[in-house]
């Protein structure tokens, strides 16, 4: 790859997650300032803004380090300038310890953010799950620092770059620092996938709250080849980690595309439910047809469980009521429970799963206070 081709795709994988996340950060603010605080909102936005500030600081460093003479101008003895360099007194230990710092720090804080926001998405669900699954949700918390702190510590106490003596040692240019990243990085990624998939296993959820789960499983997937192809590429290359200067501008590459990849992942979900809420309120202006069915069904002669499923849908599609919303939009449906009840009389029983037939001004309102059409 030449350096014009290698600075433009990382300028891609820099400008196009900053956009995403931008986007991301804007739709998350508004929903704050107008639906109301919301805890596992804030630390999301918190772990996808910090993890962008690595990209940041990751693309910077490379950047500044491509800059300086000593590296650039760095030849073989032929003369030939065959990508290989000679290691001038200081200079090699630096760039080793600057890599070091990229690779081993900065990428990884980053895809570690990027996790920890997937997870406080999962929490928007937490108050309608059991303690099991409130105890996966913690797992993964839980696994998600453990990983990162064991990669650091490992990666750090590896070759103890600060004072050795060795210019050319490097976490990345041995098999098990290699291996063991790999591990701790796909596990925890194939954690946060999975996830997804035992939630929808253990609760009932409407077919949109469905689809966002799943579309945040591909998401994970995405993560996990990207990472995978990353910690290949290092193994089969690792013997000339420490003698090819093209070798190293390639792995900051792949760090870069991981960590760019990562961060459009976590900014998807909130642009993608941002985009339905919008459709839904165009829809709602320009009128839906006549009238709408609602489904309603009734646990123990309590329709909780139909409560409980809009409100998901709603959390999961990325719109969090505040408490009163909430309360507005249960009594309002009660109401039309008792007017429809009340007009029908006797002859019509409501029973699970029986469909009824409301008129359009009255669920006109219910939609624009937030309401769900599935309940």
């Amino acid at each position: 790859m030449s350096p014009e081709e290698w600075l433009a795709t990382m300028t891609l994988f820099t400008a196009v997650p900053s956009i995403f996340i931008f986007l991301r950060l804007t739709v998350d603010v508004w929903q704050l300032r107008n639906r109301g605080y919301a805890r596992h909102a804030v630390v999301g936005a918190i772990c996808a803004a910090g993890a962008w500030i690595s990209l940041v600081v990751a693309v910077g460093m490379v950047h500044w380090r491509n800059q300086r003479a000593e590296v650039d101008d760095t030849k073989h003895t032929d003369g030939v300038g065959d990508g290989k360099r000679d290691i001038y007194p200081g200079v090699g230990k630096t760039m080793m310890m600057e890599a070091m710092v990229l690779h081993s720090l900065v990428v990884p804080t980053g895809l570690w953010l990027v996790k920890g926001s997937f997870v406080a998405m999962y929490y928007k669900i937490s108050r309608h799950l059991s303690r099991p699954l409130l105890f996966l949700l913690h797992s993964n918390i839980f696994y998600l620092i453990a990983t990162y702190l064991v990669h650091i510590i490992t990666h750090s106490l590896w070759c103890n770059t600060f004072i050795t003596s060795n210019p050319q040692c490097s976490p990345f240019a041995s098999t098990f620092p290699i291996g063991f990243y790999a591990f701790l990085n796909i596990t925890s990624d194939l954690l946060v996938m999975i996830t997804p998939i035992l939630l929808l296993r253990r609760i009932s959820v409407s077919k949109r709250a469905v689809r966002g789960m799943v579309f945040l499983g591909f998401l994970g997937l995405g993560m996990v080849a990207t990472a995978a192809t990353c910690c290949y590429f290092h193994l089969i290359l690792k013997g000339v980690f420490a003698n090819n200067w093209q070798y190293v501008r390639m792995a900051e590459l792949l760090a870069i595309i991981e960590l760019g990849v990562g961060l459009m992942a976590v900014a998807l979900p909130s642009i993608r439910a941002a985009n339905s809420e919008r459709r839904k309120r165009r829809d709602t202006l320009r009128g839906g047809s006549p009238e709408y069915e609602l489904e309603v069904s009734f646990v123990d002669g309590k329709p909780g469980e139909s409560q409980r499923a809009s409100a998901i849908e709603s959390e999961v599609g990325g719109v969090t009521m505040t408490p009163w919303e909430e309360r507005e939009n249960r009594e309002l449906m009660m109401k039309k429970f008792e007017m429809l009840e009340a007009r029908n009389g006797s002859e019509q029983e409501i029973g699970f799963g029986r469909t009824l037939r409301l008129e359009s001004t009255g669920m006109e309102k219910f939609r624009k206070m937030g309401g769900s059409e599935n309940v």
